[in-house]
């Protein structure tokens, strides 16, 4: 994870006692350019049951941001695109 180029992003419930805002913070230490998206205080350990539409918004936004760079990337400093 830590060498990867493939895009990440880690959505965490910080009321988790087992990888909750402690793991969110050891993943921002050791993963480069950490995208880590905290849902609120009280999820814990199944975020997409306790919170889906947080997890299906933190996650959209994840398709966007990936989406733009991927568009943003597809055109070279002319404007034009790369073959």
């Amino acid at each position: 994870m830590q060498n990867t180029k493939i895009p990440m992003c880690f959505i965490n419930g910080p009321f988790d006692p087992n990888s909750g805002i402690h793991m969110a913070k050891r993943y921002k230490e050791l993963i480069p350019e950490p995208n880590v998206k905290l849902l609120r205080q009280d999820i814990g350990h199944w975020p997409q049951i306790e919170n889906p539409s947080g997890v299906l918004l933190y996650y959209q936004e994840f398709r966007d941001e990936i989406h733009k760079t991927l568009n943003s990337n597809a055109l070279d400093y002319e404007g034009s695109l790369k073959l």
